[in-house]
């Protein structure tokens, strides 16, 4: 949720103008930290188990580059591109990430599932 936003002229010769949004992201970074505090990021029964890669603020997909990147590539059916970007974003915003351990059988890695 947008908290707060400034809105003001730099005052040079271009006529630049800037918008800075403040928002509220702790809603996001408690439920990574709950989901790694109780034992990972698994959910459903064991036979079609899923694992979450974290948690995206809504405001985040308005502003962040790798997001947007993921958007528009998913947009062009380019799955591939929109999970690179997705992988990307997570990890450098490791806050939001769920942890994963990975294990490489024959040359594929595959998740662990506990």
């Amino acid at each position: 949720m947008i908290t707060k936003q400034e809105f003001y002229d730099l005052k040079d010769d271009k006529g630049t103008v800037v918008l800075r949004n403040y928002y509220d992201c702790s809603a996001a970074i408690d439920l990574a930290k709950h989901v790694n505090m109780s034992g990972g990021p698994q959910m459903g029964r064991r036979s079609d188990d899923c694992e979450c890669m974290g948690f995206i603020p809504n405001e985040e997909w308005l502003y962040d580059f790798r997001l947007i990147a993921a958007r528009h590539a998913l947009w062009q059916g380019d799955r591939g591109q929109y999970t690179r970007w997705i992988k990307q974003y997570f990890k450098d915003k490791s806050a939001f990430a769920t942890p994963h351990q990975r294990i490489y059988w024959r040359g594929s890695s595959a998740v662990i599932l506990k």
